[in-house]
């Protein structure tokens, strides 16, 4: 899927230290925002409360949790428990 034509989202506020650009997510009971550095870092908000960011997630699996139908069913059985991680805020 295209990720340009599939899926619109709008830039939090996250500091821009922490992450240069956050999507927020709409359509998600579990998840806020997502960002990615470009690089291999992924950054998390979640609506329960806490930003995370997790070590080692590929572009290709950030772009796969943005258009996923369930983002936290995505994070659950590919991000959670799997990924290091570190609470950032």
């Amino acid at each position: 899927k295209s990720l340009e034509n599939d899926v619109t989202y709008k830039i939090t506020e996250i500091p821009a230290y922490i992450f240069p650009k956050m999507y927020k997510i709409t359509d998600s009971s579990t998840v806020s925002s997502i960002g990615h550095d470009m690089e291999d870092k992924l950054c998390v908000s979640f609506h329960s409360g806490g930003t995370y960011e997790y070590k080692n997630v590929t572009i290709q699996e950030f772009h796969k949790m943005l258009v996923a139908k369930s983002k936290g069913t995505f994070f659950r059985d590919n991000i959670r428990g799997i990924k290091e991680f570190k609470k950032v805020i």
